[in-house]
């Protein structure tokens, strides 16, 4: 008999397989992740183009864990990040010649589909009191050759007895 997994796994894994249910279908969603990746960390090496077109990749921050009551009851706060890729095809690497749709303008479509997502559930089934915690900082600033990459963090709210965290 196995233990359950930690309230923190499960809502990492209801993050993942949620981004994992887009389907780029024109209309409600621009692009579907062909991976979702959870990872320990980011490295500023190039991405492998064999990863795939449109790649998420997962990864903790911190965790804070607060008592709520004497009772045992406790919240905690669980920072991710999310690295949203997509690979393009520019005739030129010059960010200021870049043709339509320019990395901007598929991050931000990027950014769209993930965030429209992870808020067509904020409590992720129940796990979760909010997947939004303060706030949702977007950061459009990565670059890398070929690739139109936005970071995304968050710190999801949650809830949990202590003798089952």
């Amino acid at each position: 008999m196995s233990a359950a997994e930690s309230r923190h796994e499960q809502i990492a894994e209801a993050i993942k397989a949620a981004l994992e249910a887009i389907v780029a279908d024109g209309a409600t969603y621009h692009y579907a992740p062909e991976r979702v990746v959870r990872t320990t960390f980011f490295t500023d090496d190039p991405f492998d183009p064999s990863i795939g077109q449109s790649v998420y990749f997962l990864r903790p921050g911190d965790e804070d864990f607060f008592e709520e009551s004497s009772g045992g009851g406790m919240r905690a706060e669980a920072e991710f990040y999310l690295v949203l890729a997509r690979q393009g095809k520019w005739s030129t690497e010059n960010v200021y010649r870049e043709e339509s749709p320019t990395r901007w303008q598929i991050s931000n479509r990027m950014i769209r589909d993930a965030v429209k997502k992870l808020f067509s559930d904020v409590t992720l089934g129940g796990l979760a009191n909010n997947i939004i915690t303060d706030s949702l900082v977007v950061d459009r600033a990565r670059y890398m050759d070929g690739w139109a990459i936005a970071e995304l963090r968050f710190v999801v709210q949650y809830n949990f007895l202590a003798s089952a965290p």
